[in-house]
């Protein structure tokens, strides 16, 4: 972990959560905002800077920031207007992540989120598509195996519509088939969303997910930690450690309330023992802002999946991979034409647009088939290129024991 990280770090944690531990010493500004972007944290740390220091270089982004920060709460008030509408329509709406945390932060208007998530009946589906795309929308198609699909409007941003939580071939090797939602919806501080418990977890799992799949960021675990702290006494932690225990997940979570209390004077939400916290910071780092720099080597979903196959699953991966390929391709070819009209909105118009339902539906079919095919193959035989960053993560997974 470089200085310059670190440095950034401190003003992340004055902006993110109040703490002000700042040395007075010479800062590199236009390092610290350049790491800021690449964690996707820009406005929590200006947001604070601007307040230290006139420095020229931080002084010339005032009015981007003000102007970024007021267009990102326009559109997120015209986006909480579309979905009313879909409640109005009996659409159930449950509230994942972004509106459910940024309250939870310093300056709350400072976290800012590139899109919309929502999590809604998977019969409700098609119905809150054309919605959408009567509001401007334009929805992509959701494959069967996929957990969400995403509405896209020129002006406002993106919607991540998902019908579940997990990537069904996630959800099995490496959750094994647990969707960790065990308790009805609630109404927590005026936003209809997962429950106490369910929240905590789905939010760490969520950053999880992102550290296994590509990369984590500052803002997953503040995120995390800043949610834990403000339901900490209605979180069942018995659950939360029984579940993470099973998944060989719980020293990441350790990890994370470490580097709370080390770097975000998060008060400890239990006695955590871990010696990983700063090795995950420096993987944040090196990884860039959702992975970028493990993307440009590649593989790391397959070799995780490869190296936690054995975990949960018996017999051949080959094996397995071809019968969940075969499964859900026979599964995507005896659709009805009820799951026609649950799929395309265009259904809507009348059944003389089942042809063209069908043709759609083939087309994908075929794509599919080459899509599993080519995963099966890199799942099976994965060459990763040669990364400095990608060694590191797979010794770091191995070190908090996560396969």
């Amino acid at each position: 972990m470089t200085e310059n990280f670190k440095d950034m770090l401190s003003f992340y944690a004055w902006g993110a959560t109040g703490y002000k531990n700042i040395i007075e010493k010479e800062y590199d500004y236009e390092q610290i905002l350049s790491l800021a972007k690449k964690q996707g944290v820009f406005h929590i740390v200006y947001s604070v800077l601007k307040q230290y220091t006139q420095d020229e270089a931080v002084a010339n982004l005032n009015t981007r920031y003000f102007m970024s920060v007021l267009n990102h709460q326009s559109r997120m008030e015209a986006m909480e207007n579309i979905i009313k509408k879909l409640e109005e329509e009996n659409i159930e709406v449950c509230h994942i992540k972004g509106k459910t945390l940024s309250s939870l932060y310093f300056y709350p208007e400072t976290r800012i989120s590139g899109d919309v998530d929502i999590l809604i009946d998977e019969k409700d589906e098609t119905k809150a598509k054309r919605i959408l795309e009567q509001e401007g929308f334009k929805c992509e198609m959701r494959s069967d195996d996929a957990n969400h699909s995403e509405c896209i409007h020129e002006g406002l941003g993106v919607i991540e519509l998902h019908v579940k939580l997990y990537y069904d071939i996630m959800k099995d090797i490496w959750f094994d088939s647990d969707d960790m939602v065990k308790e009805p919806y609630m109404i927590i501080d005026g936003i209809k969303t997962l429950s106490y418990t369910d929240g905590f977890i789905y939010n760490f799992m969520h950053a999880t997910k992102h550290f296994l799949s590509n990369g984590t960021s500052v803002r997953h675990i503040t995120d995390v930690l800043l949610y834990g702290q403000k339901h900490k006494e209605k979180i069942d932690f018995e659950r939360v450690f029984k579940t993470l225990e099973k998944l060989k997940y719980k020293e990441f979570l350790d990890a994370f309330v470490k580097i709370g209390e080390k770097y975000f004077n998060i008060t400890p939400l239990y006695k955590a023992e871990s010696n990983n916290a700063d090795l995950v910071l420096t993987d944040i780092e090196e990884s860039g802002i959702f992975g970028k720099n493990i993307k440009k080597a590649g593989a790391l979903f397959e070799i995780y999946t490869d190296l936690r196959f054995s975990t949960f699953k018996d017999g051949d991966k080959t094996d397995y991979l071809t019968n969940w390929r075969r499964k859900n391709l026979l599964k995507a070819a005896s659709y009805s034409t009820k799951n026609m009209k649950r799929k395309y909105s265009f259904m809507d118009k009348g059944l003389y647009y089942l042809p063209k339902a069908y043709v759609l539906h083939t087309a994908e079919i075929i794509k599919k088939a080459f899509k599993r095919r080519k995963l099966m193959e890199d799942f099976v035989e994965f060459k990763p290129a040669e990364n400095k960053a990608l060694d590191n993560k797979i010794e770091l997974i191995k070190k908090l024991n996560m396969i």
